[in-house]
C-alpha cells in the first residue's frame, strides 16, 4: 500500500519503502579488514586510516547519498529459506560504494587522505570483498504480508534494523506505514485552540474499553513517536490535566494508527486502515498569517492530505483579548499570560494560504471546522445549539455506527448558526476558501482542565466529553468505511435507508454527500 511520509510529506509507492544500511554495511566493512588477504602486513595503508575513511564518509553522508535499499529490492533477494521467516543473501553494494568514496575523496574536509585510503582499499579488494554475502531474516505479517520492520542477521541472531525509512528524506517511518489502505489528517488553527487535545481525546475515545462503535484505534509501541505520544499526551488527557501546546521547538505530534472496524454483533474485522496526522504548531499562524516555515517544512505534507481539521475556540471566535492576569475568560479558555487570540485577518489569511496549498494539487479537500472547548458557552447557548451536554445520552446521536447523515446535517447547521452569530466574518471566510465543509461542535473534558503539583493529593474530575468521536467517524463515512442511514421517503412513506457511500446509486450518493457537509437544507 502506498503510503504519506509524515516529515518531508512526500507519497511514497508501495515496495518502495527505505532501509538504511549504512551502519551496517560500515561495520562489516571494519570486520572485513581482518580477513586473510585483506589489509595485509606489506601494504603501506594502516588499518586506522581505512576506519579512518570509513566513518568520515559513512558518518557524514547527506540524505540523498545514504545507502537506502526498498522493501522491494530486499525481498527479491536470493532466498534461503522461507521457514519460519523468509532468509535471504545480501551482497555488499560495491559499484555504488566505490563510487561513493570516489566522489568524496575529491572534496576537500576532514580526513581527506584516510577517504583516499579507503577509496584505494575498496578497489584493491574488490572482488574479494563482493564475495562477501550476509544472511538476512525478514521478519513477516502475521498475515503474510510481505511489509516488515525488523532484518535480523543468521550470525548473531540480533537485529540489524528495526525501521523502515523514508527513502526521500530518510526519517523512520511508523510501524503501520504501507501495511494498509492509509487516510492522512492534518490538523491546523492558532495558538491554544486545543488542536493536540482534540486529536488527544478522539484517540483515547477509540482505544478504551475496545473501541466505539466497533471501531477501535492501535499504536505501536514500535514508535517512538506514538510513545511519546502516549506519555505527553494521552496519560494527561486520561487523568483530566491539560495538555501542553506544540512548540515550533519541539518534536511535532505525528503518529499512526492501525484502525480496526469490526461488525459490531460479530466483532470480525471488516477493513483496517492506518490512520496518519500531523499536528502543527499554533506558532505557525501568528498575526501576519502562517508563518514561511510552515510552506517549508509541511506543504508537501498538505498537498497530499486527504482532510482538515481547522480548530477553533470560543476566545478565537469572540475575538477575546487581555492576559490572563485580566481576563479570567481568557485564563479560562488555556491562553498564556500576556498572550492574545489569533486575530480575524490572521485567520482569513491563514486559509487563503492554506486552499492555496490543495490548489496546486488540484484537490477538494473536506474540511471541519471544529468548535472546541464548548463547554465555555452559556448555558442558553449549550441547549439551542446543541453545543454541549454533560450525559447527551440517546438524544445526541451525532457519531453512530451507522452514521445517521441527516442528523448530523441538521447538527452542523446549528453550530454555523451559533458561530455565525459570533463571528460572521470567520464563517464567511471559512467557507469562500474550503468548498467542502462542515461544523462540529466538541468539548474534549467538560471543563477547563487544571495543572497540579506532583506532590498534592487531589482527586481529578471525571472526564465529560462531548462529540469527540465526530469528526473521525464523519471522515469513515466518506470514505465508505462505515454505513451512514437516514428515514427517506419511498414510495409513499418513509423507510430507514442503510447503505456505504461509494455503493449508493449516483443520485442517492449525491445527495449523502452533499449532507456530509453544509450545503443546506437536506436534500430529501
Amino acid at each position: 500500500m502506498d503510503c504519506v511520509c509524515p516529515y518531508c510529506g512526500k507519497k511514497i509507492l508501495a515496495g518502495r519503502i527505505g532501509f538504511d544500511f549504512t551502519d551496517y554495511i560500515s561495520k562489516q566493512l571494519e570486520m572485513a579488514m581482518g580477513f586473510p588477504g585483506v589489509v595485509t602486513d606489506q601494504e603501506k595503508v594502516s588499518k586506522e586510516s581505512i576506519k579512518g575513511g570509513l566513518q568520515a564518509v559513512f558518518g557524514k553522508l547527506p540524505i540523498e547519498e545514504r545507502l537506502v535499499f526498498s522493501e522491494e529490492e530486499i525481498w527479491n533477494l536470493p532466498v534461503i529459506s522461507e521457514s519460519p521467516s523468509r532468509t535471504v543473501m545480501m551482497n555488499m553494494p560495491f559499484d555504488r560504494l566505490i563510487g561513493l568514496f570516489d566522489v568524496h575523496r575529491k572534496k576537500e574536509g576532514f580526513a581527506k587522505q584516510n577517504i583516499e585510503d579507503s577509496y584505494q582499499w575498496l578497489t584493491r579488494n574488490s572482488q574479494i570483498l563482493f564475495s562477501m554475502c550476509f544472511p538476512l531474516i525478514l521478519e513477516k505479517e502475521g498475515n503474510g504480508d510481505i511489509r516488515f520492520n525488523l532484518i535480523r542477521t543468521t550470525l548473531d541472531d540480533r537485529p540489524i534494523l528495526r525501521k523502515r525509512v523514508c527513502p526521500v528524506c530518510g526519517n523512520n517511518l511508523s510501524f503501520w506505514s504501507g501495511r494498509y489502505r492509509e487516510i492522512c489528517l492534518g490538523v491546523l488553527g492558532g495558538p491554544r485552540v486545543s488542536k493536540t487535545t482534540t486529536l488527544t481525546a478522539c484517540a483515547y475515545a477509540f482505544m478504551k474499553n475496545g473501541g466505539y462503535e466497533g471501531i477501535f484505534w492501535q499504536g505501536s509501541r514500535k514508535d517512538q513517536e506514538y510513545i511519546d505520544f502516549e506519555e505527553l499526551y494521552l496519560k494527561r488527557y486520561k487523568a483530566g490535566l491539560p495538555i501542553k501546546a506544540t512548540k515550533t521547538t519541539e518534536n511535532v505530534p505525528r503518529v499512526s494508527f492501525r484502525v480496526t472496524i469490526a461488525d459490531r454483533k460479530t466483532g470480525t474485522p471488516l477493513e483496517i486502515l492506518t490512520l496518519t496526522f500531523v499536528d502543527l504548531p499554533g506558532e505557525l499562524n501568528n498575526q501576519n498569517g502562517i508563518d514561511g516555515e510552515f510552506f517549508h517544512r509541511y506543504s508537501h505534507y498538505f498537498q497530499n492530505v486527504d482532510y482538515i481539521w481547522y480548530c477553533t475556540d470560543p476566545g478565537e471566535l469572540q475575538q477575546l483579548q487581555g492576559s490572563a492576569e485580566k481576563n479570567e475568560a481568557v485564563r479560562k479558555l488555556g491562553y498564556d499570560l500576556d498572550k492574545t487570540v489569533l486575530s480575524l485577518d490572521a485567520i482569513r489569511d491563514n486559509m487563503i494560504g492554506v486552499s492555496k496549498i490543495f490548489e496546486r494539487n488540484g484537490k477538494s479537500i473536506p474540511v471541519a471546522l471544529i468548535l472546541g472547548k464548548t463547554d465555555f458557552c452559556s448555558n442558553d447557548d449549550m441547549r439551542q445549539y446543541h453545543l454541549y451536554a454533560p450525559n447527551p445520552g440517546s438524544w445526541h446521536r451525532i457519531a453512530t455506527n451507522p452514521f445517521d447523515v441527516r442528523y448530523f446535517n441538521a447538527e452542523a447547521v446549528r453550530v454555523r448558526a451559533y458561530m455565525a452569530r459570533m463571528n460572521s466574518g470567520l464563517v464567511a471566510s471559512f467557507e469562500e476558501n474550503f468548498k467542502n465543509h462542515c461544523y462540529i461542535a466538541l468539548s474534549a473534558y467538560g471543563y477547563a482542565p487544571t495543572d497540579y503539583d506532583e506532590d498534592e493529593k487531589r482527586s481529578y474530575a471525571p472526564l465529560m466529553p462531548f462529540n469527540v468521536t465526530a469528526p473521525f467517524m464523519w471522515m469513515l463515512v466518506l470514505e465508505s468505511s462505515i454505513p451512514l442511514t437516514k428515514m427517506a421517503y419511498r414510495r409513499g412513506k418513509y423507510t430507514q435507508m442503510t447503505h456505504y457511500l461509494r455503493l449508493a446509486s449516483k443520485e442517492e450518493s449525491r445527495r449523502d454527500y452533499y449532507n456530509l457537509f453544509v450545503r443546506g437544507p437536506y436534500l430529501d
